[in-house]
């Protein structure tokens, strides 16, 4: 895959950048270092084939832009450095029309800010988890030369617009009345998802390093995506084994848990706790093996979003049994971290979404 794949790694710390380009490279991956727009694009006009945005969601656009001299004040670039002033790197990227066809990984060092699904990186271990991550993101997009090819807009699309103006339950409806059979990718930002459809049902579905059913789910918080799709063309992977129809409709009944639940639950950075005295009323509990295992890494100074990269268990089904710990008066709610030391990239989150709240 290295032949074939550049990642562009965007960090403006050239220490931490030397060690992340490390891992990747030991991984197998083909690094090119970036702390700007243009050196983004210098990188990618090298790259061979497939390529991968990999950003740190703290590095602003204004750290090093370059010299004026180097593109003039009146120059497209120039303009860019006055636009964006201030500007994180990752909303700059995402933004940028000539960059939003390749797809682009966040990652933290706290947490905070950054897109849904920002990976928490803050120790040299994780570098290490970030560069497994990255690979397991890589391995269904670059292994198929076709995919390439639509990813890179090398191909016109048969129909194209945004779930503004189609919504995804409409754009399924569509799909399903007449039958069709394609691919359709759905690009929000740098955010990239791809899915299968024959005879009208989606038989594959990829997003945010999620596959089959969960990552429908998490395209239905994405209200804004732009959509492109080519009809007739097939893709081997087969992860959805239920019909569209009951995909929409539980996608629809966790958008309503969904909203319920974050009334007790803010956001992913929302503190929990054991209640006071639980070692005294487990006994009398019947619990299950999910809910063992959640109970058993809330510590101290546990995050929501800790707890689900700790327990290895899907976002929502570990928001679904926190809420009914919550009713049993098993844990209780705190206040949302502030701290920089809250969460990290661990063994048990490498194949798990991340950092993500369903809307």
């Amino acid at each position: 895959m290295s032949e074939q794949t550049t990642v562009v790694l965007v960090e403006t710390r050239p220490h931490i950048a030397g060690l992340i380009k490390e891992a990747l490279e030991d991984a197998g991956l083909l690094v090119a270092l970036a702390s700007s727009i243009d050196e983004v694009q210098l990188a990618l006009s090298h790259r061979r084939g497939f390529a991968l945005l990999l950003v740190n969601v703290g590095a602003l656009s204004s750290q090093s832009l370059g010299p004026p001299s180097l593109f003039g004040p009146s120059g497209a670039l120039g303009a860019l450095q006055r636009i964006s002033e201030g500007q994180p790197l990752w909303q700059e990227i995402g933004g940028h029309t000539s960059l939003q066809r390749v797809p682009m990984l966040c990652f933290s060092s706290d947490g905070l800010g950054g897109p849904p699904g920002t990976l928490i990186v803050k120790s040299p271990q994780d570098f290490q988890s970030l560069a497994q991550v990255v690979q397991n993101y890589l391995n269904p997009l670059a292994a198929n030369p076709m995919l390439r090819q639509l990813l890179d807009e090398d191909c016109l699309p048969s129909m194209k617009g945004s779930l503004e103006e189609v919504p995804l339950a409409d754009l399924f409806q569509l799909f399903k009345l007449g039958g069709h059979s394609g691919i359709l990718l759905l690009r929000d930002g740098g955010r990239l998802a791809v899915l299968g459809l024959v005879d009208g049902e989606v038989v594959h579905a990829f997003a945010e390093r999620a596959s089959g059913r969960e990552a429908i789910y998490l395209l239905f918080a994405w209200k804004t995506a732009r959509f492109s799709f080519y009809k007739d063309l097939t893709l081997p992977e087969r992860t959805v084994n239920v019909s569209t129809e009951h995909l929409v409709l539980e996608a629809s009944r966790r958008g309503d848990e969904s909203l319920e639940m974050r009334n007790k639950i803010p956001s992913l950075r929302t503190l929990i706790y054991r209640a006071p005295r639980l070692t005294d009323t487990l006994p009398g509990m019947q619990l299950s093996m999910a809910e063992w295992r959640v109970i058993s890494v809330i510590g101290r100074r546990n995050t929501v979003g800790d707890i689900i990269k700790l327990s290895g268990i899907s976002e929502f089904s570990a928001l679904k049994i926190l809420d009914s710990l919550l009713s049993r008066g098993l844990v209780t709610v705190g206040e949302e971290a502030v701290s920089k030391n809250t969460g990290s990239l661990n063994e048990a989150a490498r194949s798990a979404p991340l950092g993500r709240f369903p809307s």
